[in-house]
């Protein structure tokens, strides 16, 4: 899978975060709910990134000119790509945004618990769950297993 780095020139792969924990966002700038999301992404980013944790955010069912210049207008500090040829969206079965993966440092899908529900899932669409207490502990236990 190639993405189109928002940020800057060139393609990244999912490959290159190979190592650390990935939490693997599909999102779109038109996305009320993806924009409110993003803000906690930054926090978890912040506050774990040194642990060997990262976020990546996949722009998909927009347009390149407005997810850029999202990303241009909140300058998030974790990778922020575009998908110009949809193999991410397809290769994750991305049919709506938000859409959250948890990828662990050996490539596989981890289920994430929902605080409210107790119920655990491997795609979290849910923007409210990334603002609770009991997620960041819980990412917290992954990236230091």
């Amino acid at each position: 899978m190639r993405y189109c780095w928002l940020a800057g020139p060139g393609e990244v792969r999912l490959s290159d975060f190979a190592g650390d924990v990935v939490l693997l966002n599909f999102w779109a700038s038109w996305c009320y709910p993806c924009r409110y999301e993003m803000a906690h992404f930054e926090k978890l980013y912040t506050q774990l990134h040194g642990e060997g944790f990262t976020v990546v955010a996949v722009a998909v069912y927009d347009k390149f000119a407005d997810a850029r210049a999202f990303q241009q207008e909140y300058h998030f500090s974790f990778p922020v790509l575009f998908d110009h040829a949809e193999q991410a969206k397809d290769a994750f079965n991305v049919e709506v945004v938000p859409q959250t993966f948890l990828i662990s440092r050996s490539g596989e899908l981890l289920p994430i618990p929902d605080p409210g529900t107790g119920e655990v899932s491997y795609v979290v669409n849910d923007p409210m769950l990334w603002e609770h207490p009991d997620t960041l502990s819980f990412l917290q236990q992954v990236v230091r297993q």
